[in-house]
């Protein structure tokens, strides 16, 4: 695959001059005096250099590839808008902004009878020495000039041979994992440990959820198929599980841990990721474009709890966070001294949790009045508690909160708030209902009913942007499907809605709360929804 350098976040590259528009009407002058000395020789051009030119900006044989915009006052890195970026991976143009991209497949360039465009331009169909001209000048075969956005490119003679023979093979070329008959899909598991049982049931789920899916038609003629890739717990390298893998997508992958770098490895293969089962959504900015995720993660819930808890103690003035990872938790804290208004509030904020005796002597001494909990077993934390006598009121998020974490909290005398990513009442009882019996009918456990229930989410999420994207089926087709994917209601989850800038389905939280009266929870704040640009 590959490799991407760091460049500007394709929010910018746009905002340029909307993209690379190539070939498209308008008018772009060229400079006065420019030489129009021509180089054609296409049987020395490389398909694979070409491809990394169209995709990347980058040249591979060393020389500078370079993009002039704005009539020639600006000059840039050809990497800033590589052609991919407007015409899309498979050159056939994406509408933007107004403007229209060209069809940049040889078979559109070299139509017999030429083009007429939406503009009324008109000009004969391309060959190599007119497109070598229309790419460095600015000019169609016509000596019409291109739109003010077609950036002109400055090429050493190889990199435009290259360019050429690419543009001359790109609309037979196929993502990887496209067959004549199947679509290959993988999932990515534990396959030892505690994980390995959950694992295996993402496995089973899709298998069954992918099975409906052929039973109605597949997608476009294609069987879905699935591809299980296990990740031992000891092997770290996720680039070695999917090295060689004809694959289209992951979906519902589960890599504790290693979230960031899943992410990371999907930007750069631009491999499509649905519904990674995660705590820890990477969302930063600019957006991963790859991957789409389900749910608010520990971060997002935290985000609710604090929301709550400054209408429950807008006073508050000792506040611990526990637990999760180092990034997480400097999140959580930076949201907390935003939300709170109290300028004596005093955060003491630590990742470590095994010793909860220490821990719980630590807020003691400092006063502790509430803690935010970010990590698994708090049931040594809620017995530690009792022993001490610290009653203090603990927000957790709820994916962290099991049956014996309740019974310990019983005799601790603390107060338990915990977020849900979930609507509470009839829309989760629906929910819940919904995963057994499609477990029951499909004659699987429902051991892991929240696994199982993310599972489903993913598997249809993924088949809804595969039969929206179309026939002509790539990965930047599936990317732009499930953009465009709003209130899709999949049985087991709230309805997902993602945007070019929104890649958590579902970016909210319901807040429930410990009732000592019925050893139970009870919902105290309903599902409400969070940063809605997520």
């Amino acid at each position: 695959m590959p490799v991407r350098r760091d460049r500007p976040s394709w929010r910018w590259r746009r905002s340029i001059l909307i993209a690379t528009v190539c070939l498209t009407a308008g008018s772009f002058p060229v400079a006065a005096g420019a030489s129009e000395v021509i180089h054609v020789d296409v049987d020395s051009g490389d398909v694979d250099r070409g491809r990394l030119l169209y995709q990347e900006g980058e040249s591979a044989d060393g020389a500078p590839a370079t993009a002039v915009l704005a009539g020639g006052s600006v000059e840039v890195p050809a990497a800033t808008v590589p052609c991919a970026s407007c015409h899309g991976r498979d050159g056939r143009g994406r509408p933007e902004g107004g403007v229209v991209p060209s069809n940049l497949t040889w078979q559109s360039l070299t139509k017999p009878y030429g083009v007429q465009h939406a503009s009324g331009r008109q000009h004969p169909p391309y060959d190599e020495r007119s497109l070598v001209k229309a790419i460095s000048l600015g000019s169609d075969p016509a000596g019409n000039a291109l739109h003010a956005a077609m950036p002109r490119y400055r090429l050493s003679h190889r990199a435009m041979d290259d360019l050429i023979a690419y543009l001359r093979v790109i609309a037979n070329e196929r993502d990887p994992g496209i067959g004549a008959e199947t679509l290959r899909i993988a999932t990515l598991t534990p396959s030892d440990g505690p994980a390995g049982e959950v694992g295996r049931s993402v496995v089973a789920t899709l298998r069954a959820l992918f099975a409906d899916a052929n039973a109605e038609g597949g997608v476009y003629g294609h069987r879905l198929v699935l591809v299980p890739l296990a990740l031992p717990a000891a092997d770290a390298d996720l680039a070695s599980r999917l090295a060689g893998a004809d694959i289209f997508g992951l979906a519902a992958p589960l890599a504790p841990g290693r979230d960031a770098a899943l992410a990371a490895l999907s930007r750069e293969a631009q491999l499509p990721v649905i519904g990674p089962i995660t705590l820890e959504p990477q969302t930063g900015f600019p957006p991963n474009r790859q991957v789409f995720y389900l749910y608010s993660g520990l971060a997002g819930q935290a985000e609710a709890l604090l929301a709550f808890a400054v209408d429950q103690h807008p006073k508050l003035r000792r506040l611990a966070i526990a637990g999760g990872t180092e990034a997480v938790a400097q999140a959580v804290e930076a949201a907390a001294r935003q939300r709170f208004s109290e300028p004596s509030l005093q955060i003491a904020t630590s990742v470590e949790t095994e010793d909860g005796d220490t821990l719980v002597r630590g807020w003691i001494a400092a006063e502790t009045e509430a803690v935010l909990w970010l990590d698994a077993g708090i049931e040594p934390l809620l017995h530690a508690a009792a022993r001490h006598g610290w009653s203090g009121a603990i927000y957790i998020p709820g994916a962290l909160v099991t049956g014996a974490a309740l019974d310990a909290v019983a005799s601790s005398g603390c107060q338990l708030f915990l977020a849900s990513p979930h609507p509470t009442g009839s829309a989760a009882a629906a929910g819940r209902n919904n995963v057994l019996a499609w477990a029951a009918a499909h004659h699987l456990p429902a051991k892991h009913r929240a696994v199982m229930a993310a599972t489903i989410a993913a598997g249809r999420l993924l088949v809804e942007g595969l039969r929206s994207a179309g026939r002509d089926l790539s990965r930047a087709r599936l990317v732009e499907a499930l953009e465009t994917i709003r209130q899709l209601d999949t049985g087991t989850a709230p309805p997902l809605s993602y945007s070019p800038n929104r890649r958590v389905g579902i970016h909210g939280a319901a807040i429930l709360a410990f009732d000592p009266a019925t050893g139970g929870l009870r919902p105290v704040r309903g599902w409400q929804p969070l940063d809605n640009d997520r």
